[in-house]
């Protein structure tokens, strides 16, 4: 753990590095981020507000938008909350946990060392490591992350993921109504929100395996349900129309 005299002194030297990038115009926007992400998570973890912030990664990630920053081109807020997240968690494991979900949970490690050999010999080095670190912020934030939160009686925060996907389903219908509902132009018409429909119908699908899942519990998860299966229908991906099927496939099993 960051002791309190030390923390300031690391913190200056790094704020020092920043003048530094600045006087010299040298990937200055790469150190700020950093700086800003380092400071958010220190923030976080000293305060224990882990919850907090895994619901703020729940209620813009449907709301980021594709930036291109000299640097990257990275989806803002979600990339910049969600590797914050993943900081937090990994201190959590190291100064709290002692390691003990890893070694409980150790499949989503096992298989984020599977992409080493891509890493290896891949052509373009710095797209597979970009590729790889999300999906290493992604397994640490959110899958430990929620494990985190579970051990203190508190649940993913899905209610303001839904919530925030509204104004993104809004806006495709706007965007749909203005191409005069011309089924070819679908793929496009949830930008800047998602790339393209299969991402979209995936977190439909998602959402509706989800809330079959929760029908014992509360029955609103049944409009929930009627409503992410209508939507997945509505972006036209055939991946995800084949998740729905086998979805309703493994849980007539089950």
């Amino acid at each position: 753990m960051i002791q309190k005299t030390i923390a300031p002194f690391a913190f200056s030297a790094l704020f020092l590095l920043l003048a530094g990038t600045l006087y010299w115009d040298l990937y200055w926007e790469l150190v700020w981020s950093f700086l800003s992400v380092v400071g958010l998570a220190y923030g976080v973890y000293k305060k224990g507000t882990l919850g907090q912030l895994v619901c703020a990664a729940a209620l813009l990630a449907p709301l980021s938008i594709k930036l291109s920053l000299p640097f990257a081109d990275v989806y803002l807020p979600i990339e910049f909350i969600s590797t914050a997240t993943a900081v937090v968690v990994f201190l959590t494991i190291v100064n709290a946990a002692k390691g003990i979900w890893l070694r409980k949970f150790p499949l989503p490690l096992l298989w984020l060392i599977t992409f080493l050999p891509g890493i290896c010999f891949s052509e373009l080095l710095d797209a597979s490591l970009k590729f790889s670190a999300l999906n290493g912020i992604f397994v640490v934030g959110f899958y430990y992350g929620c494990i985190a939160l579970a051990e203190r009686g508190i649940r993913f925060p899905y209610l303001p993921y839904i919530i925030a996907l509204i104004p993104v389903t809004v806006v495709a219908l706007y965007h749909f109504a203005q191409f005069e509902f011309n089924p070819i132009t679908i793929s496009g018409i949830f930008k800047p929100f998602f790339y393209s429909h299969t991402m979209y119908g995936a977190v439909m699908a998602f959402l509706a395996a989800i809330a079959l899942g929760n029908f014992p519990h509360r029955s609103l998860w049944k409009w929930v349900f009627v409503v992410c299966v209508l939507l997945t229908l509505f972006s036209g991906s055939r991946a995800a129309l084949w998740s729905l099927v086998f979805m309703f496939l493994l849980y007539a099993l089950v």
